[in-house]
């Protein structure tokens, strides 16, 4: 549902005309399903931009200003990223794409015919599924059809907070699904770091029993290295209720509608991007220093050694 985008500098140095500028102001970023991708380092890639809009006029760079600060928003990082200023950073994304794949490369040209290398006239093509990327899915409410509709995000983020009111430690569905999106956590990272994975639910039953469940059965879904916080609300007066699915993350989020957990054979669920507006209440509702929940109690899997 989210997808990472390399973009070449020397190309959108070429969007300070009004028609682009129009056109990509908002084709990147949260509540889209492309998300940049920081490579080089921002500096570096800023820096190319600069360069080759030295006689640009006034209003041009302050359009081509506006995108790079749209762009560069929310960015997914490369920790390991290799960049070689002898040659073109074409043939540096090219050179970074046999290591870990992006879902396309974005540039001027493509000399070599390379099959993941698009160029602007492309871009508005429709017929071209890399670039016309669908905000929602229809997939059966299997665990791994859930949690593969959605890699792509989970893959490239550095949070992950999974949001399900009805999430049972002691339910086998709750548990096949959270194996497979903590599995699609860990898919191609390459030292991608993982800052903070979380599972939010309401209260249900008794502290004692929560955490006799979770302690029972959440740490075989539970790949190694990654420790996960599970976080119990309940309604605050005159407040918010607790009663949609989502999984939010640092690049953008998703809601589900039925559940974060799997059904029955022949059953289907729509996973739909949330909107930027969307996205920013219900992380300030749940991921935030202000929720909207009064807290209950949380407790880790695997718990510290003491």
């Amino acid at each position: 549902m989210i997808y990472e985008f390399a973009i070449d500098p020397n190309l959108v140095a070429t969007w300070g005309n009004p028609s682009d500028y129009r056109f990509f102001a908002d084709k990147f970023g949260l509540g889209t399903a492309r998300v940049m991708s920081e490579f080089p380092k921002l500096k570096n890639w800023r820096r190319q931009i600069l360069k080759a809009t030295s006689g640009a006029e006034d209003l041009e760079l302050q359009r081509i200003t506006a995108l790079i600060s749209l762009l560069t928003d929310k960015m997914i990082s490369r920790p390991d990223t290799q960049y070689d200023g002898t040659i073109s950073w074409l043939e540096n994304a090219e050179f970074e794409h046999t290591r870990k794949k992006f879902h396309a490369i974005l540039s001027t040209c493509n000399p070599r015919n390379h099959t993941d290398v698009m160029t602007g006239e492309n871009l508005g093509v429709n017929s071209d599924k890399r670039w016309n990327l669908r905000i929602e899915k229809i997939v059966p409410r299997e665990a791994s059809e859930m949690s593969n509709s959605i890699v792509s995000m989970m893959s490239n983020c550095t949070i992950a907070i999974l949001i399900d009111p009805h999430f049972g430690p002691e339910n086998p569905r709750h548990r096949r699904t959270l194996t497979e999106f903590l599995n699609a956590l860990m898919q191609n990272r390459n030292n991608l770091p993982l800052i903070r994975v979380e599972i939010h639910t309401k209260e249900k039953s008794s502290a004692e029993f929560f955490k006799k469940e979770c302690k029972a059965n959440l740490s075989k879904c539970i790949p190694m290295n990654i420790r996960v916080k599970l976080v119990r609300w309940k309604q605050r007066l005159g407040g918010e209720k607790l009663h949609n699915r989502y999984i939010l993350t640092d690049i953008g989020g998703v809601k589900f509608t039925i559940g974060l957990d799997d059904g029955q054979a022949g059953e289907t669920d729509e996973i739909t991007l949330l909107p930027r507006e969307t996205y920013e209440l219900r992380w300030k509702q749940y991921a935030s220093n202000e929720p909207a929940f009064d807290f209950v109690d949380e407790i880790y899997i695997p718990q510290e050694d003491k």
